[in-house]
């Protein structure tokens, strides 16, 4: 039975370690116990880690004795009288004096309570006595919070990293002014760490990088794309125990890498760092409280897939992180989307599953292979989650007649040419032309005008007439709410008091574009345009028409 409860309590053991590292928990180092003995005279070097404990004790042994305690019957120089010596060796002392009851004050005294060289007991308590009276100093010559002594128990703990020295004088009742010492020792204290059971909760980290895209463009890019870890430290010694990771008022951010810049320095001199491939990849990392805070962004906006090894130093413990760069794409960044209908998006860069969530599932919804399907008219962004990084797609379900016409008037804005002159021709348009051509072409609509376009003034009459015109007009936090649908119709006016008074020039929404997700995961969207891409935009309030829902 004893056997089987040994074995138990082994796996017991083993099995609460494993926990500890699994769930980055500090894993306790058995602290060990250093108790010292000094003697006279001695310069001790004592290393020690975090933690350890021990008792300092004098040997007193060491001490020299005075003469004066050891051998009483000697006179003060050490010297004897050789006269003296012959006559007390040949002759009774008390034959001198008359009264042999009389004794001579100069003769050694026979008082059996006095300290005698012929009586070793008495010479022994003698001599305890003077050790017993001698007063001991303990200076502690370094910092409280690096090694912590007590001058009353003589015990001492090692608390953090540093040098830390210890002087033991002793001197006698006689010397108040602690001049002579009697007793002189130091111990001087290397303490470090110890990392034979230090570990990180995590050996290698891929950094996704989350893409930007600019309308028209296939190619993304990367610059702006920060990844952030987090890595903790197995141990039980605390790191940087008084250092926050957090941002104050003084710290520099930097909007563009979306990074902020500590004010002051938060590292520690156990800590350090280098990296490789520092021409495509810059990397920080902060240390504070036993975590690791790494932050890593790409230095060109032309990004492929790299690895950049970290070296990590550790109180003088050496780490290896491989850190990957791996960019990501995506296959689309707007979609028009038939009510019904279902569309699969492609990721590249990971081969991890991706977390897909949609910002309206009552619009679309999308399933964890990233097909979406089309549940409602109106927009809104799928987002895929890939690490800490983000991609996203601005999805736009309309009906099947809406999305030809927003489809054709892309094409035409991007494949033919704009001309007042042959506006009425194939292969032209202007910003009225295209408006008649794309509705007429695939719905009834023709804004009054069944030969021929006619003008912005025109199909803006036609839309209030049949009550297309939506309340409130163009307005820019229902661009941000995704109030708009392809097919809608912008009116620019030079009166916005009179709008319908002078009419310049339309232009037809086709839909949102997602230009990449920010590191929080908010989508980064904008209207596209007809003619015009994205990034175009009208006058606050300016009219805008709906000819067909």
């Amino acid at each position: 039975m004893k056997s089987l409860h040994v074995k138990h309590l082994f796996i017991l053991s083993a099995f609460t370690i494993v926990l500890g590292i699994f769930f980055g928990c500090p894993v306790p180092s058995q602290a060990a116990a250093h108790d010292i003995t000094v003697k006279n005279g001695d310069q001790l070097n004592s290393p020690l880690y975090t933690g350890d404990t021990g008792t300092i004790t004098t040997d007193r042994t060491t001490i020299t004795i005075p003469e004066s305690i050891t051998n009483p019957d000697s006179s003060t120089d050490g010297t004897t009288d050789s006269s003296e010596s012959d006559s007390t060796s040949t002759s009774n002392p008390s034959m001198n004096h008359p009264d042999s009851s009389v004794t001579d004050p100069d003769l050694p005294s026979t008082d059996p309570d006095s300290p005698s060289t012929d009586d070793p007991k008495k010479k022994e308590e003698a001599i305890q006595a003077y050790l017993d009276s001698l007063h001991f100093v303990y200076n502690a010559s370094s910092d409280s919070s690096v090694l912590s002594f007590d001058t009353q128990t003589h015990q001492f703990q090692a608390l953090k990293p540093g040098t830390a020295s210890i002087s033991i004088q002793a001197f006698e009742p006689e010397d108040p002014w602690n001049r002579y010492p009697v007793f002189t020792a130091t111990i001087t204290f290397s303490i470090s760490v110890d990392m034979t059971n230090v570990t990180l909760t995590q050996n290698s980290l891929t950094a996704y990088l989350s893409p930007m895209y600019a309308y028209g463009k296939k190619k993304p890019y990367y610059s702006s794309s920060t990844a952030e870890f987090q890595i903790g430290i197995n141990s039980s010694y605390i790191f940087n125990p008084d250092t926050d990771y957090s941002y104050n008022d003084s710290d520099y951010y930097d909007p563009y890498y979306n990074y902020y810049y500590p004010s002051t320095s938060n590292t520690s001199d156990l800590f350090s760092y280098s990296y490789t491939e520092s021409d495509k990849v810059q990397i920080n990392i902060t240390l504070a409280k036993n975590v690791l805070y790494i932050s890593a962004y790409p230095t060109k906006t032309n990004v492929k897939a790299t690895t950049s090894i970290i070296t990590l130093t550790l109180s003088g413990k050496t780490f290896t992180i491989p850190l990957t760069l791996s960019p990501l794409t995506i296959s689309d960044q707007s979609l028009l989307l038939v009510k019904g209908k279902k569309k699969a998006l492609k990721v590249t860069g990971t081969t991890e599953a991706i977390q897909w969530t949609s910002t309206n599932p009552k619009i679309a919804t999308v399933n964890s292979k990233g097909v979406i399907k089309g549940k409602k008219i109106g927009n809104c962004v799928i987002i895929g989650k890939i690490g800490n990084a983000y991609v996203g797609c601005a999805v736009s379900v309309t009906t099947a007649q809406l999305k030809k016409v927003a489809t054709y008037a892309n094409y035409m804005g991007t494949h033919w040419t704009y001309s007042q002159a042959r506006r009425t021709q194939t292969g032209y348009y202007d910003c009225s032309a295209l408006v008649w051509k794309a509705y007429k072409k695939y719905s009834r609509i023709n804004f009054g005008s069944a030969g021929y376009p006619g003008v912005a003034l025109s199909e803006a009459k036609w839309c209030n007439a049949h009550h297309k015109m939506l309340k409130g007009g163009y307005r820019y936090k229902k661009i941000r709410k995704m109030q708009y649908n392809p097919g809608d119709l912008v009116f620019k006016s030079t009166n916005m008091k009179k709008k319908y008074a002078d009419i310049y020039h339309v232009e037809m929404i086709t839909g949102y574009y997602c230009y990449g997700v920010s590191s929080t995961g908010s989508p980064y969207i904008d209207l596209t345009w007809g003619a015009r891409g994205t990034g175009y935009g009208a006058e606050e309030g300016s009219l805008l028409g709906r000819p067909m829902k």
